[in-house]
C-alpha cells in the first residue's frame, strides 16, 4: 500500500506541474497584424505610428459620428481585466471610456460605457477595467468621444494600441498540491 500511496502523490505533483505550465498567458491586440477581429466605429482608424510602441495603433479624432470607438464580442467568463494603453493629443484624455454591452441587431448595441481606471497615469498611460463579474459573450469596447459641453464641441484627438486581455488566475500550483494531500490523508483515514 506505501506504493500505491506515493504513486498517488507522485501522480498529484505532476498533475499540479503540468497545471502550473499551461496557465494562460494574457492576449495581447497589437494590430501590428491587422485588426485581429476588432471592428472600427467612426473616426477610429488603423495608422501606422511609433508612438506607443510597435508600428501600428489606432487613431481616432472623434469627428465622424461625434466618437471613435473599437469594439468586439468576447467570451467573458475567462477574462479578469482588460488594459488598453492611450496617447492622448488633444482633449480630455478622462473621456476614453469602456463599454460592455450587447448586440440587438447588427452593428446596433444596448450597454453601459464606464471610465477607465488609470494603472500609469502619465501621456502616454495605460488604463484598465474589470470584468471578472461578467461572464457570457458580450461585446466589448473602447472609444473617445467629442466633448459636447464647450461650444463648439472639442474633438478629443488619441491613439490606443496594446488592449490586453488578462485572463482569470488560475488556481496555485501549492493548493492544488495540499489539496492532494488532503485527499491522500482522507483515503488512509478510511482504510485504517
Amino acid at each position: 500500500m506505501a506504493w500505491l500511496r506515493f504513486l498517488l502523490l507522485l501522480a498529484c505533483f505532476v498533475l499540479c506541474s503540468l497545471r502550473a505550465q499551461a496557465a494562460p498567458e494574457p492576449i495581447v491586440f497589437d494590430f501590428e497584424d491587422g485588426l485581429q477581429g476588432w471592428t472600427l466605429d467612426g473616426s477610429a482608424q488603423r495608422v501606422q505610428t511609433g508612438l506607443l510602441g510597435g508600428s501600428w495603433a489606432i487613431f481616432g479624432d472623434g469627428t465622424a459620428q461625434g466618437r471613435a470607438t473599437i469594439w468586439m464580442e468576447v467570451n467573458l467568463a475567462d477574462i479578469a481585466l482588460i488594459f488598453v494603453e492611450q496617447f492622448f493629443v488633444a482633449g480630455n484624455e478622462d473621456r476614453l471610456a469602456f463599454f460592455l454591452g450587447i448586440s440587438l441587431v447588427e452593428n446596433i448595441f444596448i450597454g453601459t460605457y464606464d471610465p477607465f481606471e488609470v494603472i500609469e497615469p502619465g501621456n502616454p498611460s495605460l488604463r484598465g477595467y474589470d470584468v471578472s463579474s461578467f461572464t457570457g459573450v458580450g461585446t466589448v469596447g473602447v472609444t473617445w468621444r467629442i466633448e459636447s459641453g464647450s461650444n463648439p464641441p472639442d474633438p478629443i484627438i488619441a491613439f490606443i494600441d496594446n488592449i490586453t486581455f488578462h485572463p482569470v488566475p488560475e488556481p496555485s500550483t501549492l493548493g492544488l498540491a495540499a489539496l492532494g494531500l488532503v485527499a491522500l490523508l482522507i483515503a488512509r483515514r478510511r482504510r485504517v
